[in-house]
């Protein structure tokens, strides 16, 4: 069909083509967003547990969303303004509630893809070694995935089995930030 064209109208029309072409795929997500990524990106954030680890660092913008590390420093300033407690964020570890660990043991990684920008995934784990581990320290965390960038990154960790009221770490934060604000003169 191109043959039939003049070449003065094929080759402009040639380079328009794979012009289009290298935009639609530089317009293209940097990564799958499925399940197996998901997955393997938590997986990432485990291993920084692994013996004696220091975990996911509260600022990792290569592990939390942005909104969600916004939130972190603003309540971090808020507490600090009034000069008392330690903000929520700084309190534990976000990613697992905790504040000392011998690793990640991970007992149940279910994850569910609802969109390509958007994932759920249902984490069963210790923070303590099978040896040392309390009957009844299993922990249930949801952890809410959005896509920043073409990279997965948790918006969210819902405490599912704490018996803490807050279960989300967004919500404990914006709480605080509140209750700080409202006490400020």
């Amino acid at each position: 069909m191109l043959e039939l064209l003049p070449r003065s109208v094929r080759v402009p029309l040639l380079y328009s083509v794979v012009f289009f072409a290298a935009a639609l795929l530089l317009a293209a997500p940097a990564a799958a967003q499925d399940a197996g990524s998901a997955k393997a990106f938590l997986e990432s954030a485990f291993r920084l547990y692994r013996n004696g680890g220091k975990g996911v660092p509260l600022d990792s913008s290569r592990y939390y969303h942005s909104s969600l590390i916004e939130l972190m420093n603003t309540d971090e300033k808020a507490v600090k303004d009034k000069g008392t407690d330690i903000p929520y964020a700084r309190g534990a570890d976000s990613f697992c509630n905790c504040q000392e660990w011998e690793g990640f043991w991970v007992s149940k990684l279910d994850v569910s893809v609802h969109t390509p920008q958007r994932a759920e995934a249902l984490v069963s784990f210790s923070v303590y070694a099978p040896k040392n581990r309390r009957k009844d320290d299993i922990r249930t965390y949801k952890y809410i995935l959005v896509s920043e960038r073409g990279q997965w990154r948790i918006y969210d960790v819902l405490y599912l089995s704490d018996p803490d009221p807050i279960k989300s770490v967004r919500k404990a934060l914006e709480e605080e930030i509140a209750t700080r604000l409202r006490e400020q003169p």
